[in-house]
């Protein structure tokens, strides 16, 4: 048996035979030997005949999504299908091996689905139902399913209730369940309510994807435009007094992590940071009119200047942040790349707020301000996807106009991290550890700032590599030791002596796998 054994790819198709052209001649390119079923109620055929393996099944002319659905699950031979629209198109990224290997390996599985990128969005959708009492009756969310990862073979998925239609399904399941044929549109949300309520599981992976190329000819809209009549129906079906989702977007594997906030000047990442902040991330010292943690802003701004990212420090601001932090700076635009080394202890979710480029524009002209070094608009934003691109860990790209969707991805309660303990959207774990007084400014013989013993961070006689060095021997910084280091260092300053930073190499790896560590930690933080 090969990888794509027992897989059969069925499409519907309307009106749009240019798309439909389109994604089989794709689907040929990158699967040549998978059978094709088409089911195509529209009354302007495609020509397909360049094609071997596409067999068309009869349906009715403006049947409906659900009748094309239902008969391509009637029609399929195989045991899987892949569930696919014509306005779809299948690239190099596209592959179907990881999906088909999870919905083989969990037998209750229906339905895995996958992310699709439209419009240079990638987009996930794995949503769960939840229904709620409204004034004027029920209310129906599809709110964001959250929560861990599962891991199967090698391939990460997660659990939830409802996906795009695009994904590999069982055939049996699709027979046994079925898409309401009075539903010609908004068939979406009712074929999988209805799923929810059977034994069959459905689950989401990222590494199932195609590209999601949207037309709409002529008078094509005007048909699409009766899915407001059709969502009535399902309304009522379900008795229900409305329907409420959350856009499909990019989300984080794991929406407890902290969250870096990047974009080009003027493009929402305050209001974003704002907006986190107010969920409960922990921001520390970030400033009023930016929403910017100034030592950050100020290590980006040298690492811009000096192309060398001072990573002793940054560590030091990232560890005196309480878990889960947010942290934003248009900056990190040129230097990301340079923070993953120490970033990679967190593994925070990249969240990359992008705006139209007029909008953009006109905010820069209205505060007659310049882009950095000459750079273009255009420019700028190669070198945001760049790192966007190479960010290894969770990642999500907003769109300014759906900057609310920021709340329904990172709210730790509606994502589904907190549900184990008393509800709230500001979890325990984001208590602020306490924050250097606002006039220390680091200078030899400048206060000592210990808050308890073995809490002083900031005087720069404190080296890591000492303070490391005290916690393998088993002890903490005691203040006395506090004292000594300080001394120590005014005492060096006085002779003009030059003190040759200790190297160390990036994140001190070797004295963070101390066995003390832990108790360490525990002694004299607060909160992080």
């Amino acid at each position: 048996m090969t990888d794509l054994d027992g897989l059969t790819i069925g499409i519907t198709a309307f009106n749009r035979p240019e798309c439909l052209e389109r994604l089989v001649e794709s689907i040929r390119g990158r699967f040549p030997g998978l059978p094709i079923l088409l089911a195509d109620n529209g009354w302007q055929p495609a020509d397909l005949s360049g094609w071997s393996g596409v067999e068309t099944v009869e349906v009715d002319e403006d049947c409906g999504l659900s009748a094309c659905r239902n008969a391509l699950a009637a029609a399929c031979p195989t045991e899987f299908m892949v569930l696919a629209e014509e306005d779809f198109v299948f690239d190099d990224r596209t592959e179907l091996e990881p999906a088909l290997s999870v919905i083989r390996a969990t037998p209750d599985m229906g339905m895995i689905g996958g992310s699709l990128e439209s419009e240079r969005q990638l987009q996930h959708y794995a949503r769960n139902f939840r229904r709620q009492a409204v004034p004027e009756g029920d209310a129906l969310r599809a709110i964001p399913a959250g929560g861990p990862m599962q891991r199967t073979g090698g391939v990460h998925w997660r659990p939830c209730q409802m996906v795009f239609n695009w994904g590999i399904l069982r055939t049996a399941m699709a027979e046994e369940v079925g898409w309401d044929e009075n539903l010609k549109l908004a068939e979406h949300v009712d074929f999988f309510y209805r799923l929810a309520e059977t034994y069959w599981t459905v689950g989401h992976t990222s590494e199932l994807l195609a590209r999601h190329e949207r037309h709409e000819p002529d008078d094509y809209g005007k048909w699409r435009q009766r899915a407001a009549g059709y969502l009535e129906v399902f309304l009522e079906k379900h008795n229900l007094a409305r329907f409420e989702h959350t856009a499909a977007t990019d989300e984080p594997l794991k929406s407890s992590r902290p969250v870096v906030v990047m974009g080009i000047g003027h493009s929402g990442t305050t209001i974003v940071s704002r907006m986190l902040s107010a969920l409960g991330f922990y921001a520390g010292p970030a400033d009023e009119e930016y929403a910017e943690h100034p030592g950050v802003r100020d290590l980006n701004e040298e690492a811009i200047q000096s192309g060398t990212l001072d990573l002793s420090r940054a560590l030091d601001h990232l560890e005196d942040m309480a878990a889960p932090w947010v942290v934003k700076d248009p900056r990190f635009v040129h230097t990301l790349n340079e923070w993953t080394p120490i970033l990679s202890r967190w593994q925070p979710t990249l969240l990359w707020i992008v705006r139209k480029d007029e909008d953009v524009e006109r905010s820069y002209q209205r505060r007659e301000e310049n882009y950095r070094d000459g750079q273009t608009l255009d420019g700028l934003y190669d070198l945001a996807a760049d790192q966007f691109d190479a960010w290894p860990w969770g990642k999500v790209r907003l769109d300014f106009e759906n900057l609310a969707d920021a709340v329904s991805l990172f709210d730790l309660d509606r994502a589904g991290v907190t549900r184990d303990r008393v509800p709230g959207a500001v979890p325990p774990q984001a208590e602020p550890r306490v924050v250097p007084p606002a006039d220390y400014d680091g200078d030899p013989g400048g206060p000592c700032i210990c808050a308890e013993p073995g809490s002083c961070r900031r005087h720069p006689a404190i080296q890591k590599t000492g303070r490391l060095w005290d916690i393998c021997q088993g002890t903490v910084l005691t203040d006395a030791k506090c004292l000594a280091y300080r001394l120590s260092w005014d005492q060096q300053h006085e002779v003009e002596q030059i003190i040759d930073p200790v190297q160390t190499v990036a994140n001190n790896s070797p004295a963070k796998s101390c066995r003390h560590r832990g108790d360490y930690l525990r002694l004299s933080s607060g909160g992080g």
